[in-house]
């Protein structure tokens, strides 16, 4: 996979995981139910992989 390849993969996921947190934080208000957290935090979850994608794996690849 080329570099500009996983970088996007690195921002999609990120954007990814900040939809799931504020789709999260919506139901927690709307609705006082407990899965609200479970969204949160599979969306915490995502957001933390794609910083790993980007400050770990990116950085070690050669220029392709």
């Amino acid at each position: 996979m080329s570099r500009k390849k996983l970088v996007l993969l690195s921002i999609v996921t990120e954007m990814v995981g900040i939809i799931g947190i504020s789709t999260g934080v919506g139901v927690e208000l709307a609705t006082h139910a407990d899965y609200g957290y479970g969204i949160i935090t599979v969306g915490s979850l995502f957001v933390a992989a794609g910083g790993l994608l980007f400050a770990k794996i990116i950085p070690k690849r050669k220029e392709d």
